[in-house]
């Protein structure tokens, strides 16, 4: 999917038989290095290089050398912080997928932003990078963005529900992510809309789960906010 952050990746790399155990020792040094960049942020990763079976085609030379630096030079991760909202991730992009079939090779990014105009400045800085290297680029959808409202009245609403029905104030987050209200707001600018829900872990991954107990006390809050508009 193109909103997932992928947590692993596999390539098919073919080189001299003289060359492998050259590679081998490079592929060693180089998890050390990862694992030092990486180790308090993800100390479980793992790079190894395992003997596969010769692919029954190759990428050519020139190919594979325009192909690999725009992926390289292509941005990934946060771009920049609000300047509005104290630690709060404003841009970002991931470099979701790539895939190889048929002798075309698809590669699916996916740029955020709660400020409109910088998704589409995202977008066209990584069409431009493959763009130089003669790729076709394609905007297949546009995420459109949600800004925080502090003065929304339904916010103010369920706040002063969830401090009766819980006994304690709630938590009010801005998130860094994609929400199907961002599209119902294009679509109705004047509405006014908070977005909640039961404690989820692990979102976009095959491990996410939801916090069974949570469901019940959310959907009495949702109930109950909707008694006092």
């Amino acid at each position: 999917m193109h909103n997932s952050i992928s947590r692993d990746a596999f390539a098919i790399v073919t080189l001299p038989n003289e060359k492998k155990n050259d590679f081998i020792k490079f592929v060693d040094e180089f998890t050390k290095t990862i694992k030092l960049e990486l180790g308090n942020a993800d100390p479980d990763i793992k790079i190894e290089a395992v003997a596969n079976t010769l692919p029954n085609s190759l990428i050519d030379e020139q190919t594979q050398r325009k192909l690999l630096n725009a992926i390289y030079g292509c941005p990934n991760g946060v771009l920049k912080m609000s300047v509005d909202v104290p630690n709060f991730v404003e841009t970002s992009t991931n470099l979701a997928r790539i895939y190889l079939e048929n002798g075309i090779v698809e590669i699916a990014n996916f740029p955020r932003s709660s400020v409109e105009s910088l998704t589409r400045d995202t977008a066209n800085m990584i069409a431009s990078i493959f763009e130089l290297i003669g790729a076709e680029t394609i905007n297949s959808s546009e995420f459109p963005s949600w800004q925080p409202d502090p003065s929304s009245s339904i916010l103010s609403i369920m706040k002063k529900v969830y401090q009766r029905k819980f006994g304690k104030a709630a938590e009010i987050k801005v998130l860094h992510a994609g929400l199907e209200c961002s599209l119902l707001k294009h679509l109705y600018p004047d509405l006014d809309m908070i977005s909640f829900g039961p404690a989820i872990i692990h979102a976009h991954s095959p491990d996410e789960k939801v916090n069974i107990k949570s469901v019940s006390g959310f959907w009495d809050l949702l109930i109950e906010t909707l008694k006092n508009i």
